[in-house]
């Protein structure tokens, strides 16, 4: 029998679930990468990153509007860590993101980062090591 973990961290809450089955689980079956969502709580249009992007402006229109300065809520199902930059090529205020981790409010007073990002970096490794992270532990 196979085990599943998953653990969820948001916001201020750490989640861990056992669970029993053969097959894939939801979060093993989600697209790897940075997912970006239009509203909170991943909820509205999203669209799943899997190589950095030095101007979010540039790229086509998805649903009616293109995602910069769009994304409201985030999630990392990639293997390494992500920073989320407030302009185009990698510059001013950033927050990086691990692997599993999750971000449901932008706008949350910690961050103040919600419809902000405009650029997106996907690192090498799991660690946030040089970057402000949006969790800080360990």
């Amino acid at each position: 029998m196979k085990k599943n973990f998953r653990i969820a961290i948001t916001g201020t809450a750490l989640a861990l679930s056992v669970g029993f089955s053969g097959a894939a689980s939801p979060a093993q079956a989600e697209e790897k990468g940075l997912q970006l969502y239009a509203s909170n709580e991943f909820e509205g249009s999203t669209r799943v990153w899997s190589d950095s992007v030095p101007r979010l402006k540039n790229y086509d229109a998805i649903n009616g509007y293109t995602w910069n300065d769009m994304a409201a809520s985030v999630k990392n199902t990639d293997d390494v860590a992500w920073v989320l930059y407030d302009d185009s090529d990698y510059r001013d205020r950033r927050f990086c993101l691990r692997s599993g981790e999750s971000v449901t409010w932008l706008e949350h007073e910690q961050w103040r980062f919600n419809k902000k990002t405009s650029s997106i970096r996907r690192l090498t490794l799991n660690s946030c090591v040089g970057y402000p992270a949006f969790y800080n532990y360990g």
